[in-house]
């Protein structure tokens, strides 16, 4: 059967499903009405308060009840039910996370914070999603912008900016005890208290997971972690934050070895280790209702050792920001930040070895940014401009401008464009690093492949168009639609260069290939949100999106086909929250996504179902089946890399339950 029928029968199997529930429903169980879900406030846009139905950008929340009601286990699962964002998994603990095209295991232009501290790896031009955690009930919300965020956050945020906010220590009082387990999640267990000390709100906790082996797969992993956090104002108008967390895990790996040699590669399983830990201090003080001061400084500590390169990193980071009114009708923030960041790396003895050069080595990159936001008519039209300049070891100055428009058609409905410029700066990887890749031999020849970074890598650039409306009526339902159209250029390609002759007997030909910016591409599509409260205790959601893309590389290029055909040209999902009588939830969720045609990958509809009880307040029993109908379907194969190279690692269908106490 096609998957677009099943993905409709299923639609229907839900909607029905609830209608059947509903009616007998106990009334007022659901903790967010449409107001509520609509007027939520968000800061990752502007890094100030906003009501999401009035902000200028293609902006999703995931609010703390849909994170507990969506039986996901890790942050990649809770992003899959967002309209504009692609995730697969490529095996038990690797994931590729992107927003609007390019997915990779490393997406090279998302950025993805937790409460703004990047986790963003510049080595590795991406995001190691194995080691993002943090107990799933301390996360207040998900905020991701589709489209380029980088006037606010910077370079890298040239697709999209994920932030994770997590609650303050005040609204965390009281223990919590979870634990579970399954067939695929083996073995999880948190534990979070709050408390006080004296007058200043804290809490502490500790979360475990481990997880089994895909099908046919060598690559279980377990991490743990513990972490805190500490609220305290002054009695008046200033606010101190004070957190930090600690991890360590270790994550199995199918990888390839290559040898200058017969048999020249070898496929094995090996053991990768990481660890590290954080501290974040926060100050804001409040002028008045327009204006404040933030002042924001961490440090990060990261170590990961893979089976090709050893990483030892530290990072500070400071940034400060301060808001003011300005005339009658201008709100104004300006500021500045410093980042400094030290590596260390030590390569693999065995074939492909990453060596970067120097070994070690630190970054610097210093930033300022101002925005204003001019209300051209009250309560009718509002104009927001603003740039961010940084300075960088790679590409010197760099500026990021935008300019976006909010119409306000009335109090439930806003109108939107905006127009915004990003860049990618270019990492140790695009401009230190060797790779040899021993990969074929003809005859009594070994053809080794070098990849080469090049001191001249320049930033890679995004000019995005964005346009969308968002409205709700009836007091039921609400829409939201985003659309744009985005170009790049000098995006990264590998060159062929030239040849070297090594050894006359037996022959080592060595093929040169350099980083280059020789690749230009276009992107448009469209987004769709959906909420429709049916009753007081029924709730359903869907999104849809669209994606087209086209890439152009240079007449010398590798071929970068493939690239534009590894994200689903369409996605959609539909969501629904029940809640049954006798303190009985059912939450379910059926997703579709389209074949990737550059992996040979085909399109599947999957589902996924929870079943929850609470026999008392402060106690609840939950079931959770994931990957229902597309039982052991494959979505991603990750190309030419050193992990799981060209092996693909299918995604079964699970079941856990779980124990949640509170008290």
């Amino acid at each position: 059967m096609p998957k677009k029928v099943v993905f409709v029968l299923a639609l229907c199997l839900l909607v029905l499903s609830g209608r059947a529930f509903a009616v007998a429903a106990a009334p007022g169980l659901t903790e967010l009405s449409l107001e509520e879900l609509m007027n939520v406030e968000i800061t990752s846009v502007s890094k100030t308060p906003q009501v999401l139905s009035r902000t200028a950008a293609a902006v999703h929340v995931i609010s703390n009840e849909e994170i507990r009601r969506s039986g996901a286990a890790t942050i990649p699962d809770l992003l899959r039910l967002v309209p504009g964002v692609q995730v697969v998994r490529i095996d038990a603990n690797k994931w590729a996370v992107s927003v609007r095209g390019f997915n990779d295991r490393f997406t090279n232009n998302l950025l993805v914070l937790m409460d703004g501290r990047i986790l963003y790896d510049p080595l590795f031009s991406g995001t190691h999603w194995d080691i993002q955690d943090t107990p799933f009930e301390d996360i207040d919300r998900i905020e991701v912008i589709r489209g380029p965020g980088g006037t606010i956050w910077g370079s890298n945020a040239v697709n999209g900016v994920i932030n994770i906010i997590t609650k303050s220590a005040k609204d965390t009082q009281g223990g919590y005890v979870s634990g579970g387990g399954g067939d695929t999640e083996r073995a999880f267990g948190e534990f979070r208290y709050g408390g006080k000390a004296g007058d200043v709100p804290f809490r502490v906790y500790s979360k475990y997971t481990n997880r089994d082996d895909s099908p046919q797969g060598h690559d279980e992993w377990y991490a743990a972690r513990a972490g805190g956090r500490a609220d305290w104002d002054n009695g008046g108008d200033t606010r101190f934050t004070l957190q930090g967390d600690g991890y360590e895990g270790q994550m199995e790996a199918t990888i390839t070895r290559w040898f200058r040699t017969a048999p020249l590669a070898v496929v094995e399983d090996v053991r990768e280790d990481a660890s590290g830990g954080n501290v974040m201090g926060r100050m804001v003080r409040e002028f008045n209702e327009k204006s404040d001061l933030q002042a924001q400084m961490y440090y990060d500590y990261t170590f990961r050792g893979s089976a090709h390169v050893e990483l030892t990193r530290h990072t500070a980071d400071l940034d400060v920001q301060y808001r003011f009114p300005a005339f009658d009708a201008q709100e104004v923030i300006v500021g500045g930040g410093y980042r400094v960041s030290w590596d260390e790396t030590v390569p693999s003895l065995v074939a492909p070895v990453s060596v970067f050069i120097p070994a070690d080595r630190h970054d610097d990159v210093w930033s300022w940014f101002v925005q204003d936001e001019i209300t051209l008519i009250e309560d009718l039209l509002t104009l927001t401009i603003g740039s961010k300049f940084e300075v960088n070891d790679y590409t010197g100055f760099e500026y990021q401008p935008s300019a976006s428009l909010a119409y306000f058609i009335d109090d439930k409905s806003t109108l939107w464009g905006s127009v915004t410029r990003a860049v990618r700066v270019p990492t140790p990887a695009d401009v230190h690093s060797v790779t040899e890749f021993p990969s074929l031999l003809v005859g009594a020849t070994t053809v080794t492949t070098r990849n080469r970074g090049q001191d001249e890598f320049k930033a890679e650039e995004i000019i995005s168009y964005e346009s969308g409306f968002r409205t709700q009526f009836y007091d039921k339902v609400s829409v939201d639609l985003a659309s744009f159209y985005s170009e790049y250029r000098d995006l990264r390609t590998a060159e062929l260069y030239g040849q070297e002759i090594l050894n006359p007997f037996p022959t080592r030909l060595i093929q040169n290939v350099s980083l280059e910016n020789n690749l230009e591409a276009r992107t448009y599509g469209g987004e769709l949100s959906l909420n429709y409260f049916v009753t007081k205790d029924w709730r359903l959601s869907g999104g849809y999106t669209y994606l087209y893309m086209h890439l152009t590389p240079g007449p010398t290029s590798d071929a970068s086909e493939g690239v534009e055909k590894r994200s689903p040209r369409h996605s959609a999902f539909a969501q629904s929250f029940i809640q049954l009588p006798w303190n009985w939830q059912l939450d379910s969720a059926i997703r579709y996504v389209d074949e990737l045609r550059g992996l040979n990958v085909k399109s599947y509809v999957v589902a996924d179902v929870r079943l929850a009880w609470q026999p008392r307040p402060d106690w609840e029993l939950s079931l959770a089946a994931r990957n229902l109908f597309a039982t052991d379907h494959l979505e991603y194969i990750q190309p030419l890399f050193f992990e799981t190279f060209g092996l693909a690692r299918r995604v079964e269908s699970s079941v856990y339950g779980k124990v949640t106490v509170k008290f």
